[in-house]
């Protein structure tokens, strides 16, 4: 019984660490998958203080929850939310619902006719959250990771201070960070000569609903990535151009309306420019050491930390998460260029970005005058994105580097390192978990006004027009783009059973 038991933990063991004897037993990848997401699920539970605590400060009940009550007021209300008696959550700048490219529109909004918007804004985060960790073990599964480095990359992902501390002050347009690892294997898709339409409608379909999860800034940085890889496949740029045009004419029906408001936006200074990391120092800084909301970086002008806070700047992953990253990500992958040139194609627009989100970069370049550009006022944002990308190539060559190494070096950093990691991503929610940050956020703040409809629609042709064009556009193009899928695929389809004729 002893032997057994010894055998079938040996054999988990190899599995954890080899992607072929994985392969051969599926259970053990079964089960060591359910434990992640249950402890991913465990972790935002905790994060949200199992709903304890009333989500009743900063951007929270100032603008995201209202918004949320507006969409919710339409479900029982029986009205299209196109104009609001409140103008505050929309930044004082329009009563036009549909005018803030930010504003959430998804499907799963209709559960909104049952639940609470509290509970609406957690259901929401685990759902971008699995969608995200589908993404990762989609990745993992191409380029054959070991369980082990998609764990270290699950929890570096999913976890780290940029997504927690976003969340924790009430971003929770951020639901599009956890479609940056979808991005990430799609673009490697194409690199490995996927270039085709359905490539495109993949891209598309995916920065469309960017925009439904009111990711509008993630939708641009994806954009700013798409375009620097353009400058490197530039032969290919032509299905990079198409799936940026396309991604952009499906999404109309959300990005049109803003237009109305532009002139306002600008008149108000709501959006002006404010800057990035102060040095790349203070990149590294950020990820290694766990900070309180209320750290000052020495080297940032008081003017733009009035406003702009550290949620802004934190990227923790924590001293395990940083050596893997600058060894694995950084260093490994660079001298690959001599060799293999793996990713080789990700590194000119992972370094763009990344250079964007530093000190006053983005404001020099003529993004920054282009209104759906020029949206970005806090650049060190930009950073989820690259971020993300180092992680993933990480996984690759930490795993690439444990294959032909001693059974005690594998046995040691699963106990050891990744038990570190998820320990100090775990302890990082007593500086950034709701609990926490809605004490220093409070300052006096009520609930959120829930009661009564907040919806007070009235006539507004140029409003309704420009929605209605949107969503013309919108439907329009995603049936084209969907009948040039099918058209190449039956092309493949046909030539496949001519050839085996």
């Amino acid at each position: 019984m002893f032997l057994q038991i010894y055998m079938i933990f040996s054999e988990f063991i190899q599995a954890f660490f080899d992607h072929e004897v994985e392969k051969r037993r599926p259970l053990f990848l079964v089960i060591w998958l359910l434990l992640l997401y249950i402890t991913g699920i465990y972790f935002w539970g905790v994060f949200f203080n199992w709903g304890q605590t009333p989500l009743n400060y900063h951007d929270w009940r100032t603008v995201n929850l209202p918004r949320l009550d507006v969409i919710r007021d339409a479900l029982v209300y029986g009205e299209l939310p196109l104009h609001v008696t409140r103008v505050n959550f929309l930044h004082f700048i329009t009563d036009r619902f549909f005018t803030m490219p930010d504003v959430i529109t998804t499907p799963q909004q209709i559960v909104l006719y049952w639940i609470d918007i509290d509970t609406f804004a957690i259901f929401d985060l685990l759902i971008e959250f699995t969608i995200g960790s589908i993404g990762l073990y989609l990745f993992k599964q191409k380029y054959g990771v070991s369980l082990f480095a998609f764990s270290i990359m699950y929890f570096l992902v999913s976890f780290n201070g940029y997504v927690q501390s976003h969340y924790s002050v009430g971003h929770v347009t951020w639901g599009g960070y956890f479609l940056f690892p979808l991005l990430v294997l799609f673009v490697t898709d194409f690199i490995d000569g996927q270039q085709n339409w359905l490539w495109v409608a993949k891209i598309a379909f995916l920065m469309f609903y960017m925009v439904l999860v009111g990711s509008q800034h993630h939708f641009v940085w994806s954009f700013i990535f798409l375009g620097s890889l353009g400058i490197v496949v530039w032969k290919k740029i032509g299905w990079i151009i198409s799936a940026g045009f396309f991604a952009g004419m499906i999404s109309a029906a959300r990005l049109l309306p803003p237009v109305l408001v532009i002139p306002a936006i600008k008149l108000t200074g709501a959006f002006e420019f404010r800057t990035g990391f102060p040095h790349i120092q203070d990149i590294f800084s950020s990820l290694m050491f766990a900070r309180p909301i209320d750290y000052r970086f020495p080297s940032l002008p008081a003017l733009w930390f009035d406003s702009t806070h550290y949620w802004e700047f934190n990227i923790y992953i924590g001293l395990a998460g940083t050596l893997i990253i600058l060894w694995f990500g950084i260093i490994r992958w660079i001298s690959d260029l001599r060799f293999k040139k793996r990713f080789s194609q990700l590194m000119l627009p992972t370094l763009v970005v990344f250079l964007l989100s530093i000190g006053q970069n983005y404001k020099l370049i003529i993004l920054s005058n282009i209104p759906l550009f020029a949206t970005e006022r806090v650049t060190s944002r930009l950073i989820g994105l690259p971020l993300v990308v180092l992680i993933m190539i990480s996984a690759f060559f930490l795993n690439e580097w444990l294959q032909g190494k001693p059974a005690f070096v594998r046995y040691v950093l699963a106990v050891f390192g990744l038990f570190w990691l998820v320990r100090d991503l775990f302890l990082h929610v007593k500086f950034w978990g709701v609990k926490t940050v809605s004490q220093a956020l409070i300052k006096g703040y009520g609930r959120v006004l829930v009661q009564g409809n907040s919806i007070s629609n009235h006539s507004d042709p140029p409003y309704t027009a420009i929605l209605m064009i949107g969503m013309v556009l919108t439907l329009v193009f995603s049936l084209l783009l969907l009948a040039l899928v099918y058209r190449e695929q039956y092309s493949r389809v046909k030539a496949r059973v001519h050839s085996n004729g």
